[in-house]
């Protein structure tokens, strides 16, 4: 599944973002993109990508590889959402 795939299915709600626990306060935008448990599992499948909480964009991620540098871009150029900016002005002050 690409990224944008990704995003169609948060979209439509057939993914989920989780929250991960780390270091970087990146991850209070970022979260891991997992599949909706169902019924009989409480457990989610993780995918190894990320998504912004406030636009959806997906980011591919694999712990103890990709590093947070990318992220942390996105919401310093990229995010057109208005949280990001504001997140952007935080981190910058």
């Amino acid at each position: 599944m690409n990224t944008a795939q990704v995003k169609k299915s948060l979209e439509a709600g057939e993914l989920c973002i989780i929250k991960k626990c780390g270091k970087s306060s990146i991850w209070n935008t970022f979260g891991i993109v997992a599949e909706k448990a169902g019924a009989e599992s409480s457990a989610s499948k993780q995918l190894p990508m990320v998504a912004c909480r406030q636009c959806l964009k997906c980011f591919k991620y694999i712990s103890h590889t990709t590093g947070t540098t990318h992220l942390a871009r996105h919401v310093e150029q990229g995010c057109s959402n208005e949280s990001c900016k504001q997140l952007k002005l935080s981190v910058a002050n």
